[in-house]
């Protein structure tokens, strides 16, 4: 098992180590990938006190109209234009692009190369593949997830799972339903 990544020690996760951590001034981030367990380990920390880090790449390019809300993640090569809000606990990969007067809610995560236009609504917890598309003025509902390369040219419910071009309901089979 490994003691250290990337040079620093690795510790037993507990709320005694949490706690001490907060007292010698260190902020709190969830790098995990998977929506749901992120949304539950940030809120777990918070719930100790920890002040919670955002963490935007010096390689990013992110407008000064742009909100990025905390324990959110901006990687290198990223775009978020004006106007753009992205949530709390959100992952916005490499190379992603939001343009302008976009929202990514909550817990959402753009893998990738995911690329929306304006306007686009990306609701929480909703998870786009790598390589999505997003036409401009739509809306991705809560909790949804698109498959990587889709698609997308209409409004997309709430709990979804789309795939294709264009993005189309997937089929639910009795392994994935």
């Amino acid at each position: 098992m490994r003691s250290e990544i990337m040079g620093v020690a690795i510790q037993e996760e507990s709320d005694e180590n949490i706690a001490r951590l907060i007292e010698q001034g260190y902020e709190g981030f969830v790098a995990v990938g998977e929506n749901r367990l992120r949304q539950k380990l940030l809120r777990r920390i918070k719930d100790l006190g920890a002040p919670i880090a955002t963490i935007i790449s010096s390689h990013a390019i992110v407008s000064n109209w742009a909100k990025v809300g905390s324990g959110s993640v901006v990687m290198p090569g990223a775009i978020l234009g004006a106007d753009v809000e992205v949530g709390e606990g959100c992952i916005i990969n490499t190379a992603s692009s939001v343009d302008h007067d976009g929202y990514v809610g909550n817990f959402a995560h753009l893998c990738p190369g995911t690329r929306l236009a304006g306007k686009v609504k990306i609701g929480e917890g909703a998870f786009l593949g790598t390589g999505c598309s997003v036409i401009p003025e739509r809306t991705i509902g809560n909790w949804t997830l698109l498959a990587a390369g889709a698609v997308v040219i209409t409004d997309i419910p709430d709990s979804a799972r789309w795939a294709g071009c264009p993005a189309k309901p997937m089929k639910t089979t009795k392994q994935n339903a």
